[in-house]
This record gives C-alpha cells, structure tokens and sequence, in this order.
C-alpha cells in the first residue's frame, strides 16, 4: 500500500502524480476519497475529511450510500461536495448495471468466468451477502439478485422465495454464492450442510445447483472444484 505524506508543501500535486503514475488499486481508501475532495474543496487538508467520512460511515461504500444530508452532517462538507459523492455513487450504479448487462451474453460454462463475474459484484459489501445467478439451459445468465443478508457465517437463504423467482426467471440452473469478508474462502462446515440442504430442494423441483462460490477480497473457492458438490 502506498505511504503518502500529506502535511507538505505541494501534496496535492504528488499525490495526483502518483496516481497517474501507479495503480490506484496500491493506494488506501482514505487517500481515493482524500483524493476526489480536492476537486470540490479548494485549499483544505481534505486528508483529515476523507477519514471523518471513512471513520462516520464505515468504508468507501458506506461513504457513496450515504443521503446528501448525512454527507452534509461532516465537518467540512458542503452542498458541492455532497452532490459530487452522490454523483459518484450513481455512476458506479449505473456502471454496474451495464456490467450486468454485458454479462447476459455471456456463456458461464467455467470457473473463470463465474468467479471473475461474483468478484466483481461483491466489491464494497463489509456484510455477509447472498447473490444468485439465474441460467437458461444454455448457460446464459438471466439475472443475478441479492437473495440474504446477514452477519457474517449467518446467511438465511429463503426457499420459497428462491422458489418463486426460480419460477418467475425460467431458470434451469442457479449458481449460489456468498462473501466472507473478514476471512478466508473456505467453507464452513454449516456452508456445506446448507448447500447439500439447498441441492436437494432443488433436485426435488429439477432445478441444477451449478456451484456454490465463496468469495473474499479477489480470492474465491468453488465448492464443486473442491468435490463437495
């Protein structure tokens, strides 16, 4: 991770340098958000803002989520900045979407392919998530929702509601997966009964369970590739 200083003379200046000269992905949240304030916040340690936001709302995410009056409540934080934050978070919706988009053409018949696609999509979730992907018998995804939430090791997949989207998108065959944010990718001992709990519903109403993907950070396991499927 990159160590900047910021109380100098002319930090504003070499940080951007450095960004332009490296990849972003090597720079602390702080130092990003610190970053996109100097272009509404004119001749302010906005170092010292970026952590407010970081430590108020919890991480880059909790920052984007947050209601023009919550980003208003920071000390430092005006109209201009407040709507230049939102306006990031709609575009990165936004991009998203399209993503998703782009993805419905795709044929998820690897690991690679799935696992690139789930990475993606858990990026900002500091929670324990459940997303879905819904396939044709073709191997083309339809969509992919957001089934359960909850804390970590603790997500309820709800039966009759997979159930009912099942039905609703047609689907044939479902790929589930969920994020361990905290921890490794290995699947817990409840993981495995759940999954096993899970693909028997759905052998009962000829639904295939592809894989069952754990994902943490850039790093994922596929429980079929471990033989537990």
């Amino acid at each position: 991770m990159a160590k900047l200083e910021h109380n100098h003379k002319g930090h504003r200046q070499r940080l951007k340098k450095q960004m332009i000269e490296s990849d972003l992905t090597s720079f602390a949240s702080h130092n990003i958000l610190e970053t996109l304030l100097f272009y509404s916040i004119p001749q302010v340690d906005t170092n010292d803002i970026a952590h407010d936001l970081l430590n108020h709302f919890g991480s880059i995410s909790g920052v984007l989520n947050a209601t023009h009056d919550q980003l208003c409540s920071i000390s430092g934080i005006k109209d201009n900045t407040a709507l230049l934050i939102k306006i990031i978070s709609e575009i990165t919706k936004r991009y998203w979407i399209e993503q998703e988009n782009v993805a419905k053409q795709e044929v998820f018949d690897n690991i690679s392919k799935i696992a690139g696609f789930l990475i993606n999509k858990y990026i900002g979730y500091n929670q324990e998530q459940a997303f879905i992907m819904y396939l044709d018998d073709n191997l083309r995804m339809i969509t992919c929702d957001r089934l359960a939430k909850g804390q970590v090791n603790n997500v309820n997949i709800n039966k009759r509601e997979l159930a009912s989207k099942i039905i609703k998108y047609n689907a044939t065959n479902i790929i589930i997966s969920h994020n361990h944010p905290f921890s490794d990718t290995q699947p817990s001992s409840s993981d495995f009964a759940s999954t096993m709990d899970l693909k028997k519903f759905l052998q009962a109403i000829d639904v295939n369970l592809m894989d069952h993907i754990i994902v943490s950070g850039r790093k994922f396991s596929s429980m079929k590739q471990l033989g537990l499927i």
